[in-house]
């Protein structure tokens, strides 16, 4: 999760916050049964989280949606006699539809390792937008009822947003996929009563080589290498890899290649790409580009320029294109 996808949920949150609090005050002052009125305070609050982008998410559809809403929704309150639960649904089916769409707008980034957690991100989304257009009819036949679930379910939006979590699968789910997502398909634990106690050891042997010695940083090396490493056959290792990563042995040391390269670039901000691709053990910058999209859902030039402090700008030769090739 990037700086700016941070900075735009903390700002969503903080202009849901203020359409909740100008329509309960603006209730109060004018008279209104303040607790039966209360579903479209935080019916239009729960509105303004939902245009907040979810972890993976590029802020600018949420920016171009966020604002504008809010805007509207306060205007409604006091100078256009429009409904405001009209505006909510227009406003939400919008924004759903063109993240549905936006999607499928790049192949590519379906298949990418994190795919799972984001797909439960958007699954959570889309649930609790069902959820929210489900309470509505409830506000013409039991305004209070209709007040406290809005109020509920505004609370979990809340949350979401602060945590970043799907508030749905459960939080040992969340971890169980994270860990398979960062390469630990099985739990590395003499206690698991299916593991295998010598793979257990040779894998973890494995990730301690990657920690300690960084064998991925030279281009050349390979399976046989790491076989020869950890004193075992190569059939083996690739078998270890696959079950506990997920991965097949190239993919397994893109991934620790990656994880070293962004430890270079939050280092180093001003760092070529291409220098980084060829300390991180890539034989050319466009294997390294597309290893880095691949496991990060972002280009490196996308990455670096989310860790640079406001009004920053990429220098020459910072850019993906820069270097195209390398040794090897």
């Amino acid at each position: 999760m990037d700086n700016n996808n941070i900075i735009c949920r903390r700002a969503v949150r903080i202009m849901s916050l203020t359409v909740l609090c100008t329509y309960v005050l603006s209730d109060a002052i004018t008279g209104e049964p303040v607790f039966g009125s209360f579903h479209g305070s935080f019916s239009a609050a729960c509105l303004i989280l939902f245009l907040g982008p979810l972890p993976f998410e590029s802020v600018g559809l949420s920016v171009l949606a966020s604002a504008p809403a809010t805007i509207m929704m306060l205007l409604s309150k006091f100078l256009i006699p429009v409904p405001e639960s009209l505006l909510e649904i227009i406003f939400l089916s919008f924004y759903l539809l063109e993240r549905m769409m936006g999607k499928y707008s790049a192949v590519q980034s379906l298949f990418r390792v994190s795919a799972v957690m984001d797909n439960a991100h958007e699954d959570s989304r889309m649930v609790y937008s069902v959820v929210y257009f489900a309470f509505i009819p409830v506000t013409g036949l039991c305004p209070p009822v209709a007040a406290l679930l809005y109020a509920g379910l505004f609370v979990l939006l809340y949350c979401k947003s602060v945590t970043g979590k799907t508030m749905l699968l459960g939080p040992e789910r969340e971890k169980r996929i994270l860990g398979i997502e960062a390469g630990n398909i099985r739990p590395i634990s003499g206690d698991d009563a299916d593991s295998d106690a010598k793979m257990n050891r040779v894998y973890s042997g494995i990730l301690d080589l990657m920690k300690t010695r960084k064998p991925f940083l030279r281009p050349e090396y390979n399976l046989e290498s790491l076989a020869a490493d950890m004193a075992t056959n190569k059939l083996y290792i690739s078998k270890i890899i696959n079950i506990y990563s997920g991965r097949n042995f190239r993919q397994f040391i893109n991934y620790h290649r990656i994880q070293y390269a962004v430890e270079l670039m939050r280092a180093n901000h001003r760092i070529r790409i291409s220098k980084v691709s060829l300390m991180s053990g890539f034989h050319t910058t466009v294997s390294f580009n597309m290893a880095f999209r691949l496991n990060m859902n972002q280009t490196p030039s996308e990455f670096l320029q989310s860790i640079f402090e406001p009004g920053e700008k990429l220098s020459p030769g910072q850019s993906d294109s820069a270097g195209e090739s390398g040794p090897g």
